[in-house]
């Protein structure tokens, strides 16, 4: 009798503490989305908060964000005083943005990478994010947040064909790769987009590359397959469409050949779709300035040690010592390592 009286009161407790453990759905803050951003050594934080209504699922939260903010002396205290702005309970499990400002990247921002790697906010697909806007303009898009944060994640996918997000876990290392530039506007139809590429080198940010550089960059760390030129051929204004553009990578010698390979989806002449002779015409130019872009492209990445493209690797998979010794000797990094074609023809 005595043995079942305690298996009733354990069970009892169980029940009570597995009741306690799960906060129900409406009691709880579903953070999306974390802006940080450092001035004078103050961190600013904001939480990007969504709430869900009683009865609903954590994947189907319908609310409109609302954003609370904190400054500390740390990133901890700065998100702390962040989430006392509000009284629910902070649930971070569907945070897949980090989002800096223009002070969290004008030093190392490697530190700031690993907090989200290392600590209870970790998630390896966590995709960080970049913008000059400040704290306070970051509240004043309160109202168009939800939409934001959408923009945001469809970046994070390629069902588009393009992805311009990296992941954390992918930068964490050396902090070498690039962030999206995520430029904020007060228009309700289109509140945000993508305004360039933030290059990264061990942790510094670098220069910002937008256009045909951003593009490429994309096409070469295989986030996009396809892009769009606009150029000049004969002093007339040319825009050149491509689709299902792909890398074809060959090793000799300790140099990698890369040729971009793909189709002209349509090249246009004020309007007009070029065809035949004066479409090949076209494309030769395009071509052409493909090339000399890849050059610029490499001369501030590759050429400066930051193989944020992967070059090595594929230069390993010949010779691995070879490799090795060439970037002892530094050696590795110059001009005749890689070589570029661009071999885009008409459909």
């Amino acid at each position: 009798m005595r043995k079942q009286r305690i298996i009733v009161i354990l069970c009892l407790i169980c029940s009570l503490l597995c009741g306690c453990a799960q906060p129900r759905l409406s009691e709880r803050a579903i953070v999306k989305a974390i802006y940080l951003d450092q001035i004078d050594g103050v961190i600013e934080a904001a939480l990007v908060v969504f709430t869900g209504a009683s009865g609903t699922n954590l994947s189907d939260v319908q609310s409109k964000a609302r954003v609370y903010t904190g400054s500390a002396n740390s990133v901890d205290a700065a998100i702390a005083a962040a989430e006392s702005k509000q009284n629910k309970k902070p649930f971070y499990a569907h945070n897949g943005l980090l989002i800096l400002g223009s002070g969290a990247v004008q030093g190392n921002v490697l530190p700031l990478l690993q907090y989200f790697t290392d600590g209870e906010l970790s998630r390896q697909n966590l995709s960080v994010f970049f913008t000059v806007a400040t704290q306070e303009e970051i509240v004043k898009q309160e109202q168009y947040m939800t939409e934001i944060v959408q923009i945001c994640e469809r970046q994070m996918n390629q069902s588009a064909g393009t992805r311009t997000a990296q992941s954390i876990d992918a930068l964490r290392e050396n902090a070498c790769g690039y962030l999206p530039i995520l430029k904020l506007q007060d228009s309700e139809t289109v509140p945000a987009q993508m305004d360039g590429l933030l290059l990264l080198q061990n942790g510094y940010a670098i220069t910002v590359m937008q256009n045909l550089m951003m593009q490429l960059a994309l096409l070469c760390t295989q986030q996009t397959n396809h892009l769009t030129l606009r150029f000049v051929v004969d002093d007339v204004d040319t825009v050149l469409l491509t689709q299902n553009l792909f890398l074809q990578k060959e090793i000799k010698n300790q140099q990698l050949f890369i040729k971009l390979c793909g189709r002209a989806e349509r090249c246009t002449q004020n309007g007009r779709v070029l065809r035949d002779d004066a479409q090949k015409h076209a494309l030769a130019c395009a071509n052409e300035q493909l090339e000399q872009a890849f050059l610029q492209l490499q001369d501030i990445t590759f050429l400066q040690g930051n193989d944020i493209f992967r070059f090595a690797w594929w230069l390993r998979q010949q010779d691995n010592n070879a490799v090795e010794q060439l970037l002892a000797e530094e050696q590795f990094y110059q001009p005749q390592r890689i070589h570029f074609q661009s071999a885009v023809r008409a459909q």
